[in-house]
Order: structure tokens, then C-alpha cells, then sequence
């Protein structure tokens, strides 16, 4: 086929679907010849992913029932590689995400917003590096989706520990977002080994010089941005705006 990477994404955060409903999905993506299942599988709505290692994140699923667990997940694996699809994680960071339960050291937690991470502690790089190598033994696609997008700046600004940490280092909330993908490329990344994925739009966050060399861009929001993303030499996937 021209195009290696024939998609569909589904959100299982903001509607929950059974393991039953998703092996359906698969079946209509094998009979289209879609061949990636991009899984935003978590949310700050809900967290039905079960981690071993962190098992309280997914007290922020809409119930006990309303999640995935290892076994669940192994199956759904084996059942879409049968059907010639493969299943690619998104844990979208450090926005769009409630990690509180289970995590509540790595969020800004004296601020306006519950769904941010804090880029200024130690914790946060350190929580990350172990959650993504449990999330590597799960997955075993070659790719990895952190997201990255529409973290709001005010989440930061407005809260007291975070504004201060920004003035001491002369930093707006542009460059701490910067400075979040440096150490993480620089802290976390070189030991995760998959090719990492971001959202692009109009205003491109992360930044592709901030990321490993191989990660890749996930336009959405139409082709003029994917000009722009492809002109910076960033392999880009583009959504169906």
C-alpha cells in the first residue's frame, strides 16, 4: 500500500467501550485495511487503564468495571495482530490526563486545573520512567503516543509553587512546557524504546527539536498545518479533519 500507517483512533476515556465492542472495531479495520488502532485509552475523564505498578490511576475510571486489565488487554493484542492490526498506546502528557489517584506527586495540585502534570519536580520524570516501562511491557507496538497537546498555560501561571519555580528560572509557560520535553528527552526517552508520537496543530507543541529524532507528528487539524510540520522534516500523520 502507499501509505504504511492506514489508521483509526478511538477514545475509550470519554466512552468507555467493552473489550467485546473493541474486537468489533478491529473486524470493520481488517475489512477496510486499516492497520493501526491508535488507542487513546486514557483521559482526564477517565482512566480505565489498570497499572500494575500504580494501581490507584484507575480509581479515576467511571467504575470498577469500566476498565482494562492486563489480561483484558493481552487478548484484544493477540486478537487484532491475528486480523493483521496493530494497537498503539496514547497516554497524553503532561495535559489531558488525571493522574491523581494513583500519581498525585507528579500534578499540580495548588493551581486551577486537575489535569496537568508539574514539570518543575523530579517526581514527575521518575513517575513517568517507571509507568511508560510498565506500559512498554504491555504494548509491544513500535510506536507510542504521548500527546502532548492543548496544555493550558493558565494551569500553571496560576499556581503559586509553579509561577514561582518559572520566575526563579526566568521561564514562561511556553518555555516550561519546552523545558518538560527537554528533560524528558533527555531523562526518560533514551530508555523507552519506541518512536514517540505527538499532536500538531497550528501552534505546534511539543516542539520536534525538543523530541527524539525519530518521533513523529499527528496533524489534526487539516492540511496547512501539515505544510507546515512536514516543511520542518517532521514525519507527520495527518486525521481526516
Amino acid at each position: 500500500p502507499r501509505f504504511g500507517y492506514r489508521g483509526l483512533m478511538i477514545d475509550t476515556a470519554r466512552h468507555f467501550m467493552p473489550v467485546w465492542f473493541l474486537k468489533h472495531i478491529i473486524d470493520g479495520m481488517a475489512l477496510h485495511k486499516l492497520n493501526v488502532m491508535h488507542w487513546h485509552i486514557v483521559d482526564d475523564t477517565a482512566f480505565p487503564f489498570v497499572s500494575s505498578a500504580f494501581p490507584h490511576l484507575s480509581d479515576a475510571a467511571y467504575a470498577p468495571q469500566a476498565t482494562y486489565s492486563a489480561s483484558d488487554i493481552q487478548g484484544l493484542l493477540a486478537y487484532a495482530e491475528a486480523k493483521g492490526v496493530r494497537i498503539m498506546p496514547e497516554f497524553d502528557m503532561p495535559g489531558h490526563g488525571d493522574w491523581t489517584k494513583g500519581a498525585p506527586e507528579v500534578m499540580v495540585t495548588d493551581g486551577p486545573c486537575n489535569n496537568t502534570m508539574d514539570p518543575t519536580k523530579d517526581a514527575t520524570y521518575d513517575f513517568i520512567a517507571r509507568f511508560l516501562k510498565e506500559v512498554t511491557d504491555v504494548f509491544p507496538d513500535p510506536y507510542l503516543f504521548l500527546g502532548g497537546d492543548e496544555v493550558q498555560g493558565h494551569c500553571w501561571a496560576e499556581s503559586p509553587s509553579v509561577s514561582s519555580w518559572m520566575a526563579a528560572h526566568n521561564m514562561t509557560t511556553e518555555g516550561l512546557s519546552r523545558h518538560f520535553w527537554q528533560q524528558m528527552s533527555a531523562r526518560v526517552l533514551p530508555s523507552v524504546p519506541r518512536r514517540i508520537g505527538v499532536w500538531e496543530d497550528d501552534k505546534p507543541q511539543p516542539h520536534p527539536e525538543d523530541l527524539p529524532p525519530n518521533a513523529f507528528g499527528n496533524v489534526w487539524q487539516g492540511q496547512s498545518t501539515m505544510k507546515t510540520t512536514v516543511g520542518r522534516k517532521f514525519d507527520s500523520i495527518l486525521s481526516g479533519p
